[in-house]
């Protein structure tokens, strides 16, 4: 899951949706994510974004994993995550301090368009979720 491959090529199709605590180590965040990545069996090259909070939109972590994979980062409004149809792993501590119960999952399902694949994955304080945008190969 979370590859698709043409001529050779990996198609970019999965978002990372993500949460930290500020001033969260960008070493400590790439090694979270990529293991995160590694045991869902997804390529750090399928990933054509990540996504976040508008809080988070200047986070050096999130900032630096997103240049280290040449991808943006994508932040939404409480308002917009909030909107987002599912379900998602609530959590009080973060509805408190950022006005919406979830980011990574709302996040990556906003941008991917799609239930995330992964669920909220979460280690000192950093948070991933893995959704995957439709993909159709047509010949």
């Amino acid at each position: 899951p979370g590859r698709a491959i043409v001529d050779g090529h990996e198609a970019q199709i999965a978002v990372l949706g993500a949460g930290c605590k500020r001033g969260t180590d960008p070493a400590a965040f790439a090694h979270f994510a990529e293991e995160t990545l590694a045991q869902a069996h997804i390529s750090p090259r399928a990933v054509c974004a990540l996504a976040s909070l508008e809080l988070k939109k200047d986070e050096p972590c999130l900032l630096e994993y997103a240049r280290a994979l040449g991808v943006p980062l994508r932040c939404f409004s409480v308002a917009q995550l909030a909107a987002v149809p599912g379900s998602f792993t609530a959590s009080a501590f973060v509805r408190a301090a950022t006005g919406v119960d979830n980011v990574c999952e709302r996040s990556a399902a906003l941008l991917a368009g799609a239930q995330p694949l992964v669920r909220k994955t979460a280690r000192s304080g950093m948070t991933l979720s893995i959704a995957l945008r439709e993909w159709k190969c047509t010949f």
